[in-house]
């Protein structure tokens, strides 16, 4: 909902023409290594002294590691450790809509 108007005004296309399958691969290895760029630096500037009590200690009151325990956090490590390195990619490859819904 918040990410279709911010690509739309960076300039993200949206016509009725589909990538082609090889730029579609690219694509998605770009944001693979954007989102894998992005999480580990955001994720380890939480564990930092500053930001580690205040906004990343909720995220490890849980001690099991299952995926669900990445969303139990707050609404700022949310946006910047789980959303931003997740749209980032779209948003710098101004990738077609369709791309972006598939990642």
């Amino acid at each position: 909902m918040v990410c279709y108007p911010i690509g739309k005004y960076l300039g993200a296309y949206h016509s009725g023409t589909l990538p082609t399958f090889e730029w579609f691969i690219v694509e998605i290895i770009v944001f693979s290594l954007f989102e894998e760029v992005f999480f580990y630096y955001s994720h380890r500037l939480l564990h930092s002294p500053k930001f580690y009590a205040k906004y990343h200690k909720k995220h490890h009151e849980w001690q099991a590691p299952i995926g669900i325990t990445s969303v139990y956090c707050g609404k700022l490590e949310m946006v910047c450790s789980n959303l931003l390195p997740l749209s980032i990619g779209p948003l710098v490859m101004k990738s077609h809509v369709f791309t972006s819904w598939i990642w």
